[in-house]
């Protein structure tokens, strides 16, 4: 990954080797409520060709939020439900 600051007020989050990687991390950022973009670099033979690229003022939060795994399915359930799992059946 590589960060800076380019040219359109852009801040560079992230460089992928495709853009379906890159979209989907964009994705996540907008659905955290930060305007995310994903550009092309269009060099063939460059294997980061596209960015991840973010408002300069939000790429520490994007950062952050990129850095933890999605929540599993116990997480999810502890958070709706307020009940911890139960535990597994020892042998």
């Amino acid at each position: 990954m590589s960060e800076g600051l380019e040219s359109g007020g852009w801040a560079l989050l992230a460089e992928y080797g495709s853009a379906s990687a890159a979209e989907v991390d964009a994705a996540f950022l907008r659905s955290e409520g930060l305007a995310a973009r994903v550009g092309n670099i269009g060099l063939p033979s460059c294997t980061c060709a596209f960015r991840l690229m973010v408002e300069p003022e939000s790429l520490e939060k994007a950062r952050w939020l990129l850095k933890f795994p999605p929540a599993g399915e116990a997480e999810l359930d502890f958070l709706a439900t307020g009940r911890l799992p139960e535990p597994d059946a020892a042998p």
